[in-house]
Formats: structure tokens, C-alpha cells, sequence
């Protein structure tokens, strides 16, 4: 029976972590209609970026929260996540971020990312992240109320001076709240809080929560602010506004939560083929941003019919290759056993 049981939760989690991966692949490649510049656009072309940017908000408002809290859960076993964090992260990462170096200067002549080869490019940011929240969470979880100061942290790093993307810093420090309750969360509590919700009750919701995003998006036309918000980018630095920040990044930490239940009790139990997808997302998480970069550049020339095209097949491209068992073993005997040959695990 216990054996049954775990079959079942490994399953639900890789359903979880393969929609969860599926919809970051979504979020990034829609940006190319989302920033598809504007010179170019039709005015008929005008609603569906409208209509783009609404779901990007809608995706990017929970997919990373509870990416990084399926992290935390998965990061019980402290030193062993810790010795494993350099092999497999740090490594992985700075290769990764040079290769990134050499495709920015082909496409666009700009050698930023090897000057500072800890200034994450785009996505590569989660991996930076988690392998500090790896390195210091054996440190972090002596420290007293460490749950209610990164809740803190959450909701004031936003509107801090001095706080960039250099180390991921500004995400490392804002994302931590929800890797820090992953890590306290345990099976019995987490089996409560998703089955909260019939799943279709849930399903309706996040429908709602999707419509809500869409149609506040054509109405506001806010969507650069409200993207800042949810990816934690600084807003602003004028303390005339800070209490209005604080307000914002409190919403968007209560939308997270609540988002993120949904989701969590939306999910069928078994899905073979997204289990497939989340059986291990690092090489899609990584791989696919290559595909991306590309992609963006040569999207920005073409017309908006083209564009959707482009987005679409990148997307579709990224999902089925990425995410093969072959790819798998190339990915590992590429970053990881390189990572392994330079830190012995």
C-alpha cells in the first residue's frame, strides 16, 4: 500500500513539475509577440499582444513561485543537496552563461555575459538561485522566525537601493519565502492542500484567475509594471512610492499563494505524457532559452503572421526535444559529469 501510495505522489509531482516547466517554455516564448516592436505591428495586431501579455502575466504570477517551492520540498536531505549543489548547479550555470556569451556575440556583438559571468542571462537566473539557496539553507534554517523575515524580504527587496541582477540577487532573496515553505512543508500537510478543491472547482477558478488577467490587461494597459511585480524587478526607488511598492508586492505574494494552490489541486494524480516532460526539467529550463535568444532576434524582422509562426514551432520544438530521454543523457554527460570531474560528489 505504501509503495502504491509513493508511485502516486511521484507521479502527481512529475505531472506538477512537467506543467510547471511547460508553462515557463509558454511564458518565455510568448514574449516574442509580446515584444514584437511596435513599429512593425498592424493596429489589428494590437489586441492579441494585448491578449499575449495577459496570459504571460497570468503564467508568470505563480509558475515561478511554485517552481522554487517544489525546490524547497525537494531539498530535505540538507547535505546532500548541499555537496551535490556545486556539480550540478554552479557548473551548469557558468557553462551554460558562456555559451550564452558566445551566442549574444554572434547575434548581437555583445560580450556583457563574460564580463561578468555572475550577472545571469534571462532565465539562467533559477539556477544561480537555487544553488545558493542550496549552499546556505542548512545555515538559514537555525535562524529563528527565518520563515516570517523572508516573507519580509519578499515584499520590501523590490523597493531597496542597490539590489540588481548581479548574483540573482534581487530573485535569490525575494524567491526564498517560497522555497523556504516547500523545505517545511511535508507530505501530509501538502496531500491536505491539494485535495482542498474538487479539481474541477479548481480548474474553473484558475480559468476565472486567467480571464481576470487578460481582460484587466486590455482594460489597464499596465503590463510592464505588473510583470515587474511578479519576476521582482525594482519598480521604482522613489520613496514617495514605497508604500504603494510594498502594497503591490503584497498582492502579488498573495495572488502567488493562492495561484499556486489552484494549480496544485487542479492536477491530475497520473498523465503519462507530461509525467514524461517532468520526469527531470532542468535540460528543457535550460536548453530551450538557447532556442529562445535565437528565435527573439530573427522574429523582429519578420511580419506579425511570421512571428506567431516563429512562437509557436519554437515552443512546440523546445517541449519535444528537450524533454527526450536522449537529450537527458547528453545534458548529464555534458554539465553534469563535468561539474562531477571538477567537484568530487
Amino acid at each position: 500500500m505504501y509503495q502504491v501510495a509513493q508511485q502516486t505522489d511521484r507521479a502527481y509531482f512529475n505531472v506538477l513539475k512537467g506543467v510547471l516547466i511547460i508553462l515557463v517554455v509558454i511564458g518565455h516564448f510568448l514574449q516574442i509577440i509580446t515584444q514584437y516592436p511596435a513599429e512593425l505591428h498592424a493596429p489589428e495586431f494590437e489586441t492579441l499582444i494585448r491578449v499575449s501579455e495577459g496570459i504571460v502575466l497570468f503564467i508568470y504570477s505563480f509558475h515561478m513561485p511554485l517552481f522554487v517551492f517544489v525546490s524547497g520540498y525537494f531539498s530535505k536531505n540538507l547535505l546532500k543537496r548541499r555537496n551535490k549543489a556545486f556539480a550540478e548547479l554552479l557548473i551548469s550555470y557558468l557553462l551554460i552563461q558562456f555559451m550564452f556569451g558566445c551566442l549574444e556575440l554572434i547575434l548581437h556583438r555583445d560580450s556583457s555575459a563574460f564580463t561578468n559571468l555572475f550577472y545571469p542571462h534571462f532565465g539562467l537566473w533559477y539556477l544561480l538561485a537555487l544553488f545558493l539557496w542550496r549552499m546556505l539553507l542548512p545555515n538559514l534554517v537555525k535562524v529563528r522566525g527565518i520563515v516570517w523575515i523572508a516573507l519580509v524580504l519578499n515584499i520590501i527587496s523590490g523597493v531597496f537601493l542597490g539590489f540588481d541582477n548581479t548574483m540573482a540577487i534581487q530573485r535569490t532573496v525575494a524567491f526564498l519565502i517560497y522555497f523556504l515553505i516547500g523545505y517545511y512543508t511535508d507530505d501530509v500537510y501538502l496531500k491536505k492542500v491539494r485535495t482542498l478543491l474538487p479539481k474541477w472547482l479548481a480548474r474553473i477558478l484558475l480559468l476565472v484567475g486567467a480571464i481576470l488577467m487578460i481582460s484587466g490587461n486590455l482594460y489597464l494597459k499596465k503590463y510592464s509594471l505588473f510583470l515587474n511585480i511578479f519576476v521582482h524587478s525594482r519598480v521604482s526607488i522613489s520613496l514617495k512610492t514605497f508604500y504603494l511598492e510594498v502594497l503591490m508586492y503584497s498582492f502579488a505574494f498573495v495572488v502567488a499563494v493562492i495561484m499556486g494552490g489552484l494549480v496544485l489541486n487542479a492536477l491530475p494524480e497520473k498523465n503519462s505524457l507530461i509525467e514524461r516532460v517532468g520526469v527531470d526539467t532542468m535540460p528543457l529550463y535550460a536548453l530551450h532559452l538557447f532556442v529562445y535568444t535565437v528565435l527573439l532576434a530573427v522574429s523582429s524582422h519578420c511580419e506579425e503572421v511570421v512571428a506567431i509562426v516563429i512562437m509557436i514551432i519554437g515552443t512546440l520544438f523546445s517541449i519535444l526535444l528537450f524533454s527526450t530521454a536522449l537529450c537527458r543523457k547528453i545534458w548529464k554527460m555534458c554539465f553534469v559529469k563535468a561539474g562531477q570531474l571538477i567537484f568530487k560528489v
